[in-house]
């Protein structure tokens, strides 16, 4: 075959690849996740997700050809990661700026929100604690959990077969027990206040719905789980996530939870971790319960006895029942190393192994 045959095939092959993929040549536009906010069906009543499914799958696939809208199976449905119909008329699909674009102006379309990072509440908490998940299985199971369903759809292609409902750093579990666990005798922190622990539903029961994949959660697998568990014929909903506040009509979670709402799902929010400063308050939207608290009416009292025999009353976390106290000299930071900015003892100033002494701030 001649050399001039050889760029014939070469470039009629790039130039169906394009045409079979119809995505945009450059290369800079790469699809990611949006959730796509469209007019409800006239005159249509569907009563199961997969005709839902098969309807928004028909909206892309209308589009597919005055838009240029396809993808590199071929198939523009392929596109659709998730169908919403309890708590939002839409779906979520991989697209690029440039197809939101086109979209907008079809006559159904209303809105496309990219999807957001949020951050877990209370992420670290239960290491903070000292916890760790539990050696034993669930051979003492009391039949209070009784659903689990993951929604993590990771770069948006497709969900992986691997991803279960299983916690794997603790948080679910710890907002659950906040939530609905059940009455646990003989609880304690190192042997600090011992007592019967509970949660503030601890008779209800859980169904726990995965979104987040380490510290991060996808806005639309959260509006996949909220539309799921209304679905399922949940009461309640605890919702310990948040990300920076946005204008209501900006935000298809508020407007996700505005529709739970008006199904008779009641929703409550954590306020988040961050203040005193304002404007820092998550999940204000004035029809959820945003749960926040800036007091606690507990105390682990440690004391420091200095050498002259004074005592000074504070507060501790992790000191056991059995420590033996250790009389240790104090020493300055700023006599300890030649960092500036040693003497408030900035994170990776001192050096613990040179000094070995208790460092006190100036």
């Amino acid at each position: 075959m001649s050399l001039s045959k050889h760029a014939l095939f070469l470039v009629l092959y790039l130039c169906a690849s394009f045409l079979r993929s119809g995505l945009p040549v450059d290369g800079s536009e790469e699809p990611k996740a949006y959730i796509v906010h469209v007019k409800g069906p006239e005159r249509v009543g569907f009563d199961v997700a997969d005709q839902w499914s098969d309807w928004y799958s028909s909206l892309l696939e209308g589009a597919a050809t005055p838009l240029g809208l396809a993808s590199e199976e071929g198939d523009p449905r392929s596109r659709l990661i998730y169908s919403y119909r309890n708590v939002m008329t839409g779906f979520a699909a991989r697209l690029t700026p440039r197809e939101v674009e086109a979209l907008s102006t079809m006559d159904w379309f209303l809105h496309a929100y990219p999807s957001r990072v949020y951050r877990l509440q209370t992420t670290h908490t239960p290491e903070f604690l000292g916890l760790r998940l539990p050696s034993h299985g669930a051979s003492a199971c009391n039949n209070k959990l009784i659903g689990a369903r993951s929604f993590i759809s990771y770069d948006g292609r497709k969900r992986r077969s691997a991803s279960t409902p299983v916690d794997e750093d603790g948080h679910g579990t710890h907002t659950s027990s906040t939530a609905a666990g059940a009455f646990v005798k003989r609880a304690n922190v190192n042997g600090f206040a011992p007592g019967v622990a509970a949660g503030m539903a601890p008779r209800a029961h859980i169904a726990a719905y995965k979104v987040c994949h380490e510290d991060s959660c996808m806005g639309h697998d959260m509006l996949a789980a909220l539309d799921a568990a209304v679905d399922d014929g949940v009461d309640v909903i605890s919702f310990s996530i948040a990300a920076d506040p946005i204008p209501f009509h900006s935000d298809p979670i508020a407007q996700g939870t505005f529709n739970a709402i008006s199904k008779g799902v009641f929703i409550s929010c954590s306020a988040g971790n961050e203040g005193p400063d304002p404007g820092l308050v998550n999940n204000d939207a004035p029809w959820l319960l945003t749960v926040g608290a800036s007091t606690t009416d507990r105390v682990f009292l440690a004391s420091v006895k200095l050498g002259n025999g004074r005592k000074l009353d504070g507060e501790s976390l992790h000191r056991p029942l059995s420590f033996k106290p250790k009389m240790l000299p104090l020493v300055y930071p700023g006599f300890v190393t030649a960092k500036d900015d040693a003497y408030m003892c900035s994170n990776g100033t001192l050096d613990v192994k040179s000094s070995r002494k208790p460092a006190v701030p100036g």
